[in-house]
């Protein structure tokens, strides 16, 4: 399984391995409800809401800057979900956070596919 509508940064990539450990804190000794939101060649994609505060694991790893909202959303999801995702990764980009410290991300590696070496937009 994964997390729904964000890219996390593998452990190979910056900020890898601070994902890893923000989720990791952010899960221990939690309980949340978890929505299957998609299922991606074979993937669950999922929404893990803390039971206690009702926020996403997703809109905390945005709000750290460990992760990035995808450039493109299934057209149903709510806009309520959409706003919230935004506000999180706003709130990281105006305050420098994690991979926004220098500023803007490229987003092109989510449009991209590697095929024996060759860059393909998807």
């Amino acid at each position: 399984a994964r997390l729904a509508f964000v890219k996390v940064p593998s452990l190979e990539e910056d900020f890898g391995h601070d994902a890893a450990s923000a989720f990791a804190d952010l899960a221990m000794n939690r309980r949340f409800v978890v929505r299957i939101e998609n299922r991606d060649n074979g993937i669950l994609e999922v929404t893990l809401v803390d039971s206690d505060d009702n926020e996403s694991i997703a809109a905390v790893l945005l709000k750290h800057g460990l992760a990035r909202l995808k450039t493109k959303l299934p057209r149903w999801v709510s806009e309520e979900t959409i706003q919230d995702l935004k506000r999180a990764q706003s709130s990281a980009r105006t305050s420098h956070a994690g991979m926004w410290e220098y500023g803007d991300v490229a987003d092109s590696d989510d449009e991209d596919i590697d095929i024996g070496g060759m860059r393909i937009r998807k």
